[in-house]
């Protein structure tokens, strides 16, 4: 149900993403519009951190689609971030990065989502997050650079490319076509690494 606090929460939330700009956290995000968000006592720890992910996101990609149809600028939605490009400094890819967070915007924009989370189904979604930010912890290391060259990358490259060559190689490293499972590991991590790169950097799409 829409309220005048959720059309506060949009505005002050506009007011500060245009002012700070660039790369933004979640948590810094729910430090500056903890007074719009709810505080429950009732519910757990774990529920209520997810309600207030889920709140916060759903706002954001309301402010996005005010701003895409504005043209004010770009909200770009990312893992646990979000980064603002100014209307005087969108990236070349700036459509495809609409488009491709779509699916996403569906789901927070649906508040039924929010409400029917159980504590299996957050169970298991914070079973995912854990494994993702291990897997980016242990990736750390990796240097993008080298990657791109030994998956023989050549900058500007699409998603579509970098799906294309993820699928090439693990046709040939896939253990049930006979290839090394530590080996197809490495590509899957690999594949993460470049995935999460790519949407966070303003890559032109051919």
């Amino acid at each position: 149900m829409h309220t005048k606090l959720q059309d506060d929460l949009v505005v002050a939330l506009e007011a500060f993403l245009l002012s700070r700009q660039g790369e933004i956290s979640e948590q810094e995000l729910l430090h500056q519009l903890k007074a719009f968000i709810p505080q429950s006592r009732t519910l757990a720890v774990d529920s209520l951190l997810f309600q207030q992910h889920f709140i916060l996101y759903h706002h954001l990609f309301v402010l996005q689609a005010q701003w895409q149809k504005e043209q004010v600028a770009l909200l770009h939605i990312g893992y646990a971030k979000v980064m603002v490009y100014t209307i005087n400094d969108l990236p070349d890819n700036m459509l495809t990065l609409w488009q491709e967070q779509q699916d996403k915007a569906a789901y927070y924009l649906d508040w039924q989502n929010m409400h029917a989370m159980t504590d299996d189904k957050l169970q298991a979604l914070l079973n995912e997050f854990w494994k993702k930010l291990e897997l980016h912890q242990q990736n750390k290391a990796l240097d993008t650079g080298l990657l791109q060259q030994k998956w023989q990358l050549i900058r500007p490259y699409s998603t579509a490319q970098l799906k294309r060559n993820y699928r090439q190689q693990a046709l040939r490293l896939h253990p049930d076509k006979g290839g090394d499972a530590t080996a197809f590991q490495l590509l899957q991590q690999e594949y993460q690494w470049l995935l999460a790169e790519l949407s966070s950097q303003k890559i032109t799409v051919t």
